[in-house]
């Protein structure tokens, strides 16, 4: 059985765009004291708007990666 996880993004581009213009504003006013509060608010912004999806599948044996053996280090 394998796992996998799909990670969703629910929010809009135009979010992003404008959070980078009010912190690029806001940092240069004053002199990079906000950009701890940007941080902030960029990653609560994220958590609310990122998905993460697990699936568990099965697999069947054919489908299942293979191991490869490589001759290097060995001596021939």
């Amino acid at each position: 059985m394998t796992t996998k996880a799909k990670i969703v993004y629910k929010g809009t581009g135009g979010d992003i765009f404008l959070w980078c213009i009010v912190t690029g504003l806001l940092s240069i006013v004053t002199l990079g004291v906000y950009l701890p509060f940007a941080a902030n608010r960029l990653w609560k912004y994220l958590w609310e708007h990122i998905e993460i999806n697990i699936v568990e599948q099965k697999v069947s044996p054919a489908e299942e990666p293979l191991e490869v053996e490589t001759t290097w280090g060995k001596k021939t």
